[in-house]
């Protein structure tokens, strides 16, 4: 992975109270990375990227979002209800936290973990994989037949990854900056950048364009008694 740029929104206030009213979302047109923003005190605004260089080549308070460009939702709510069928293996629920694996119908294993089921559950090889989030939140994978951790990161909330390059790409957070995984099926760290601001999971921006990571940070300031959140756009190349 090599950061390409990032543009730190000098004179722009997108974010005026809290993370929580802020939504974005990108695409991609040709040579030029479209990013939408939602603020409650002034509604979308549009911002165009040059891709290559990260300069900002266009900017509108009214920017119309094109049927394609959404934000993913998660139904959180049937995420912790459905059942999770992979051929002969079932994977249900049991508590909040919980999940059990049965196959033909025999118990297999159970397993107690942290957050709340934030994505669908994906079976790759032998092993299941999953991101939680809320009341902390964690990026796993378990062996399918034992329950087995193969590997698991304290992310503080994953409702997003990819799987590009016989690779898994997340980000996982602190107070002050952003880290961005590449990890190998077993959990192997293979690369790892770190960024400026804070990814606040389910709110600001992680997309994947072909070979292009867009991954959006906050950086929070104090003005008075006022904090402020900046974005910051960063155009990663994997």
């Amino acid at each position: 992975m090599k950061l390409l740029w990032q543009n730190k929104f000098d004179g722009f206030d997108l974010v005026r109270t809290s993370p929580l009213y802020y939504i974005g979302m990108v695409e991609r047109d040709k040579d030029t990375l479209n990013c939408w923003f939602f603020d409650r005190s002034v509604g979308m605004k549009l911002v165009s990227f040059d891709a290559q260089n990260g300069q900002i080549i266009d900017c509108r308070k009214d920017g119309k979002i094109n049927k394609k460009s959404s934000t993913e939702k998660h139904d959180s709510h049937n995420l912790t209800l459905d059942d999770f069928v992979f051929g002969e293996y079932t994977i249900s629920h049991y508590g909040e936290w919980g999940y059990m694996c049965k196959k033909n119908g025999q118990l297999l294993w159970k397993k107690s973990l942290k957050g709340y089921l934030y994505t669908e559950i994906v079976l790759n090889q032998n092993n299941i994989v999953f991101g939680t989030a809320g009341q902390g939140g964690h990026f796993y994978s378990l062996n399918i037949d034992t329950g087995d951790i193969i590997f698991d990161f304290n992310t503080k909330g994953t409702s997003k990854y990819f799987d590009a390059n016989n690779s898994y790409y997340f980000c996982s957070v602190d107070n002050r900056s952003t880290q961005i995984f590449r990890i190998d099926y077993n959990g192997k760290i293979l690369e790892n950048i770190e960024v400026d601001g804070v990814y606040h999971e389910g709110y600001c921006m992680f997309d994947l364009f072909e070979n292009l990571l867009c991954v959006m940070t906050l950086k929070k300031k104090r003005k008075g008694n006022i904090d402020l959140f900046s974005p910051i756009f960063h155009c990663i190349q994997l």
